[in-house]
């Protein structure tokens, strides 16, 4: 065979070896070092703004947009909607808003770390749906409970009962109705049960010396609460100490947080619920009895046949 074809061929040989192992190379063993993937790709700028990727996506920002990087934007509190002045600011009357660094939000605003500035504060003025947030538009400290208390409405008092109080389940914020058992004298004498709800749709605005709901991560002993305080109607007031006064017992019951219906009922009393025929009270009748002569000889104020027997003389 010719030395120049079978120098060809040797060439040929040499380079499919040599093109093959750096094939393999390039396909297995670079996939074999995940240390050094993991450390490019923490150096990789895909915008080429000086702020690696890890680091934009880390803070929230685009890649793709040269105005964002770590630092450039905020997140800030908002109002969901309009909150009147004296009102417990909660979690769910507040948003967040993510804004430019500079420029765009008042430099006052709360960050959304810091919302606990503005959550279980009363405000001091009204804010609109929208409005930053800022800290001079709360009440700094612990709030005060008046300013928990609707306009028209008072604050009462009244002890606590735990089984009263649905067994001791009723929270702050919860609204109840009070239902009364009372001893109502009869116009004939004697007295009766009567049972009725006489308040309705009061809020728990305190429960014993608590007046803002405890922190998530609060798992301090809290004392049994002696007592618990509604917000009511002036009205209604006067039906509470009225009632513990006669010393009827106070129940309260539940309701749902989705039903603001007033129930309309006429109360229990035993004839109402038992019938006036099984508990009809027994009443004196006059019966006049003669002799054999037939002279009227007086009478005896005896009970009716229904409840007793006649006793002639």
């Amino acid at each position: 065979m010719n030395p120049r074809v079978l120098l060809i061929v040797g060439i040929v040989l040499v380079l499919l070896v040599v093109g093959s192992v750096a094939a393999y190379f390039k396909l297995f063993r670079s996939e074999s070092n995940p240390q050094a993937e993991a450390e490019a790709a923490l150096k990789k700028d895909t915008d080429g703004d000086g702020h690696t990727d890890v680091a934009e996506q880390a803070a929230g920002t685009d890649i793709n947009d040269p105005k964002r990087f770590p630092g450039s934007h905020k997140k800030v509190l908002i109002s969901k909607s309009i909150i009147p002045p004296n009102t417990l600011i909660k979690d769910e009357m507040v948003d967040v808003k993510e804004v430019a660094a500079r420029g765009e939000a008042p430099d006052a605003v709360v960050l959304e770390a810091d919302r606990a500035k503005i959550t279980g504060h009363i405000n001091q003025v009204e804010i609109k749906a929208g409005d930053y947030l800022v800290e001079q538009m709360v009440y700094t400290g612990r709030p005060q409970l008046s300013y928990l208390i609707p306009k028209y409405k008072r604050a009462i008092a009244l002890r606590y009962d735990p089984l009263s109080a649905v067994n001791g389940l009723v929270n702050l914020g919860d609204v109840v109705d009070i239902i009364g058992n009372f001893y109502v004298n009869r116009r004939m004498g004697g007295t009766t049960q009567y049972t009725k709800i006489f308040v309705q749709n009061a809020r728990i605005v305190a429960l014993g010396g608590e007046i803002t709901p405890r922190p998530p991560g609060d798992t301090s002993a809290v004392p049994p609460p002696t007592g618990f305080t509604l917000s009511v109607y002036p009205h209604e007031a006067e039906r509470l100490i009225w009632a513990e006064a006669s010393g009827a017992r106070l129940v309260c019951a539940l309701r749902s947080p989705l039903n603001d219906v007033l129930a309309r009922t006429s109360g229990t009393t035993d004839e109402g619920l038992f019938g006036k025929g099984f508990l009809r009270e027994p009443h004196n009748i006059e019966v006049y009895l003669a002799t054999r002569s037939g002279f009227r000889t007086g009478f005896d104020p005896v009970t009716d046949g229904s409840l007793g027997t006649l006793n002639p003389r």
